[in-house]
């Protein structure tokens, strides 16, 4: 509707927080005013149907940035200009008149599905997909495959590593500067040869949880004031004067 207004004369109603374009007694389009200096606000529905009359103007058109909706918008397009350079901007705007004149969720949900499943890129694939409602699922709807627990298990009953590579992971692990892992290294190997994966985790568990106790009463113990008898006391005290006096 706003293209079909350029040329013509219309009534723009100036409030404080937006404004109101009045053609032919009728009110025609609400936007929100923008306040500062050198600001912009274009919507892609207003030029549609002159740049579909002129794709050409689509290339070097000022704004061009504020035509593409979304991320998958912009996608779609740098593909088409991969695949076909001198359509690419045509079959751009079919698409996006498509967004204007039907559904922008409708087509961007289109252009996500034929982006990840690299499929050909058209205003034609993307108006098949709508028409035939597929069931496109979200974003979020993320397949994690299960994890078949059983080969950690499998993995320690190996045995031990050989011992080249023994010795590398020892010697990285002295790079790493980290004594304590290289003290202990030896007896958690042991261990995890003895025990199922699920063992050792309940152990590596428990000792976490006993770690802190373990600190705090070495602290406490370094806390403890030495006490010393006053029988010593006055005996240390007797000898100080008597050095004192000599």
């Amino acid at each position: 509707m706003a293209s079909r207004l350029i040329g013509e004369i219309v009534e723009v109603r100036l409030y404080a927080d937006r404004i109101e374009v009045w053609y032919g007694q009728q009110q025609v389009q609400t936007m929100a005013r923008l306040l500062g200096q050198g600001k912009h606000q274009i919507n892609y529905r207003h030029l549609i149907d002159s740049l579909v009359r002129k794709p050409g103007a689509f290339e070097h058109y000022r704004y061009r940035e504020e035509l593409f909706p979304s991320s998958y918008f912009r996608m779609a397009y740098d593909l088409l200009v991969r695949q076909n350079p001198r359509r690419a901007a045509k079959e751009y705007l079919q698409i996006l008149y498509l967004a204007a004149k039907e559904t922008e969720t409708g087509v961007n949900e289109a252009l996500r599905w034929l982006v990840r499943h690299g499929e050909s890129i058209s205003a034609v694939e993307v108006q098949k997909i709508i028409a035939a409602g597929r069931d496109i699922p979200p974003v979020t709807a993320v397949e994690v495959s299960r994890i078949n627990l059983a080969l950690y298990d499998g993995l320690l009953s190996q045995g031990m590593m050989p011992n080249e590579r023994r010795s590398r992971l020892v010697g990285h692990l002295k790079e790493l500067h980290l004594p304590t892992v290289r003290a202990c290294y030896e007896e958690v190997a042991r261990q995890a040869q003895q025990e199922s994966f699920f063992q050792g985790l309940m152990r590596l568990t428990r000792q976490a949880r006993q770690e802190p106790e373990r600190k705090r009463a070495a602290s406490e113990s370094d806390k403890t004031p030495t006490r010393v008898s006053g029988r010593s006391l006055n005996t240390k005290m007797r000898c100080r004067s008597q050095k004192i006096r000599r």
